[in-house]
């Protein structure tokens, strides 16, 4: 009932009720904690689970893969719900928002270096995001206004608008980046201003 080849990643529900694991078998794996009953097997990708995230809530499960694509599954009925499609090589690392209206990828191959956010309920993209190299592991602060990005040389911090009521669009307004230039950029948020660095702080 395990997998077949090497687990590349796993998560967590918000309860820890449940453990989902994805592998080089190209599957993902739910598993019922404590005691490690298998609940279901979650088949789509066409290549390596490179990262995993449930939804806060639960409900939903975004899986990243080696064959470019983020695949959201519902948890309940173990069934594929969508797909976000957009990078043009592996995806490799996925996140949700924490009031769990946004999905980020990462892309991390040499021609595509992008992070991709998506609206977690339309499943439509909304942004993409240009760091300094391919991304290895992304994550937004609790309350939602940060998020985070890393790769081999660089560390960046992006600006999430607080109030995401207008719609997805507020997105190309709203969104803020800086960097120095150096091995390691980092800028620190205190304001969110539109398209411009005022406000930040980068070391």
């Amino acid at each position: 009932s395990g997998h077949s080849s090497y687990v590349t990643g796993v998560a967590f529900n918000a309860d820890g009720s449940i453990l989902a694991s994805g592998s080089e078998d190209d599957t993902v794996r739910l598993w019922k904690v404590p005691g490690g009953a298998l609940l279901g097997v979650l088949q789509g990708h066409s290549a390596n689970v490179t990262g995993l995230a449930f939804s806060p809530d639960g409900v939903q499960l975004a899986s990243a893969g080696s064959d470019r694509v983020i695949r959201v599954w519902n948890v309940a009925s173990r069934r594929q719900v969508g797909t976000l499609s957009g990078h043009t090589e592996n995806a490799n690392s996925v996140a949700f928002s924490p009031d769990g209206s946004l999905i980020v990828s990462a892309g991390s191959g040499i021609d595509d270096n992008t992070l991709r956010l998506w609206d977690a309920e339309a499943l439509t993209q909304v942004q993409v995001l240009y760091p300094d190299g391919p991304t290895n592991a992304i994550a937004f602060s609790p309350d939602g206004t940060l998020l985070a990005s890393g790769g081999a040389t660089f560390l960046t911090l992006w600006g999430v608008p607080r109030d995401s009521t207008a719609g997805p669009t507020r997105w190309d307004d709203l969104l803020t980046h800086s960097r120095n230039g150096g091995i390691l950029g980092l800028c620190l948020l205190r304001r969110i201003t539109p398209i411009s660095c005022e406000g930040l702080t980068c070391a």
